[in-house]
């Protein structure tokens, strides 16, 4: 569990890293819906890496971005939850924060302005980096968010070919590092359609 653990911590600050150098928050080009998976990921991303002791410029930098990007969607964004030393109750926080406090209003803002698919691509965003929180082999919450994700890529008008592999995979009960690729290769594809689209 321990090597499960900071493999996890290290995905995390891998993926805060990559992400803190992306492309700025405000190209005028990109649609709405490319904006929502990236509000989608950087927020639920900035979440998990301060539950789980990422460095925290990395986490700022990150959640700066993800606010810009609310405020370019019309979208207002509460203050990530503050940092506990319980690991227990951070993830808790976390899990609260995401699901409830700011995922549920900016799902539901998004779903009344933009369009019901709008409000399932950002729920696949925020889920598919859950599943780094959640994920064990054979354990439930993974597979719950997994089939959250499969029913909710349809809604969010996404080709079955750029996530199924992630729920598959969990149903397979495929180790850890196996289920972050497939989360990894299946954001990057959803990233490279919208920007298609």
């Amino acid at each position: 569990m321990r090597n499960l653990r900071l493999s996890l911590v290290a995905a995390i600050v891998a993926a805060l890293a990559a992400t803190a150098v992306a492309a700025p928050a405000q190209t005028p080009a990109r649609s709405t819906r490319e904006r929502v998976w990236e509000l989608g990921g950087k927020l639920s991303l900035a979440a998990l890496g301060a539950a789980n002791g990422a460095p925290a410029a990395s986490v700022d930098r990150v959640f700066q971005s993800a606010k810009e990007i609310a405020t370019s969607l019309g979208v207002d964004l509460p203050p990530l939850p503050e940092r506990s030393l319980d690991k227990a109750k951070a993830q808790a926080d976390v899990l609260g924060y995401l699901l409830r406090d700011a995922g549920a209003p900016i799902a539901e803002k998004l779903g009344s302005t933009y369009g019901a698919d709008h409000a399932a691509l950002f729920e696949v965003a925020v889920k598919s980096n859950l599943l780094l929180l959640l994920y064990s082999p054979g354990e439930q919450e993974g597979k719950t968010i997994a089939d959250v994700i499969r029913r909710r890529a349809p809604d969010a008008k996404l080709p079955e070919q750029l996530w199924r592999d992630v729920p598959a995979k969990v149903a397979a009960g495929a180790y850890f590092d196996d289920v972050k690729t497939a989360v990894a290769k299946m954001q990057s594809d959803v990233r490279k359609f919208l920007t298609a689209e």
